[in-house]
């Protein structure tokens, strides 16, 4: 494997890591607030902080999850 795809790589899932984290963090916050219908402004605002972490993490995990598999195969391949 090139040594600059494994940097990339690395950056890519220490990103997600950060991003899946700020989302557990929301979760955690938001979580009680699923479901009901009286909500006030704040716990508006926290649902949609939430909503948001998950459809900027999403996409991430989409793009970056195939690149790990074909990684995994090509260093399967040169060690096996």
């Amino acid at each position: 494997m090139n040594p600059d795809k494994l940097i990339l790589l690395r950056s890519e899932l220490d990103n997600l890591d950060k991003a899946a984290a700020y989302l557990a963090t929301s979760l955690n916050r938001s979580g009680q607030l699923l479901g009901r219908t009286d909500l006030s402004p704040d716990e508006l605002e926290r649902l949609e902080s939430m909503a948001s972490r998950f459809a900027r993490l999403a996409p991430q995990l989409l793009d970056v999850v195939p690149k790990v598999r074909i990684y995994a195969e090509d260093l399967a391949r040169r060690f096996a």
